[in-house]
């Protein structure tokens, strides 16, 4: 049976002849009733903050769990975007590997025909110097003629030109 301050403060002694002093009995009963309701009340102030820490305890998990999954998710975004950012490069690195390929390969191409080019005119030159020799020679044996003849007369040397180029040109004569 719970006694409240105020059983206490309305309880009644019987009084016997040499009984307790009844002023003293309620003296003490008073004082007795106010400590028990002072009891009373800080017991129940100190139920209303435990039910505020708990609720603050709970409302502090609640963020602890929240801030959690957030780390959690933000990890698992960042593992993502790094993922996603390799994969990226990967594919940059191939293009431009590929790029690089095809740019040699134009480069070997364009070398190939410089080359093809190259040895076009080497055999040019060849020619070229070849004719001029030949052209020097016949030039030089027209002057040699041409030297012998201005003690001659120039009727034989008209001759002797006329001979020479009958006979490059397979003698053709008029007869």
């Amino acid at each position: 049976m719970r006694i409240s301050p105020i059983d206490i403060h309305k309880h009644r002694f019987r009084t016997t002849f040499r009984g307790c002093d009844p002023v003293e009995v309620r003296t003490f009963l008073a004082s007795l009733a106010d400590q028990h309701e002072a009891v009373i009340r800080e017991n129940n102030q100190l139920r209303e903050q435990v039910a505020l820490l708990r609720e603050q305890v709970r409302e502090h998990e609640e963020r602890e769990k929240i801030l959690k999954d957030t780390l959690l998710a933000a990890q698992a975004a960042a593992q993502q975007v790094r993922a996603a950012a390799e994969r990226e490069a990967d594919v940059l690195v191939k293009e431009a590997e590929l790029k690089a390929e095809e740019m040699m390969e134009v480069a070997r191409r364009r070398i190939g025909q410089q080359e093809g080019r190259l040895s076009e005119l080497k055999m040019l030159r060849r020619d070229l110097v070849e004719k001029l020799r030949a052209m020097l020679s016949r030039q030089a044996g027209i002057l040699s003629d041409w030297q012998e003849g201005e003690g001659a007369d120039n009727l034989e040397f008209l001759d002797a030109q006329r001979r020479s180029g009958a006979a490059s040109t397979g003698d053709r004569r008029p007869g």
